[in-house]
């Protein structure tokens, strides 16, 4: 939500990363429910995908959230004016 909210142009395809992600987990969940052993496979596949989802998927979006969340509280202040605490100290 917050990168559909800060018009981060990605936003729908990194859903579906992590829907088809989802997926493939659901997919070793099926597995160790068969009684297979997936242990080793899973904590390969999420020790990798989490590490370079997040260094370089994740990464991708901060500066966009970012900019959208500095506006948003520009825009508050702008609504509300300064609070109390603000104005008594300035």
């Amino acid at each position: 939500s917050l990168q559909v909210e800060a018009q981060y142009k990605y936003a729908v395809p990194h859903k579906k990363v992590h829907d088809l992600f989802i997926k493939r987990i659901e997919g070793y969940r099926q597995k160790f429910q068969d009684g297979e052993s997936i242990e080793n496979e899973l904590h390969e596949v999420l020790s990798k995908w989490l590490i370079n989802h997040i260094q370089h998927d994740d990464a991708d979006y901060v500066a966009s959230v970012k900019e959208n969340m500095i506006g948003a509280i520009k825009e508050h202040e702008k609504k509300k004016g300064k609070g109390w605490f603000k104005r008594l100290f300035s």
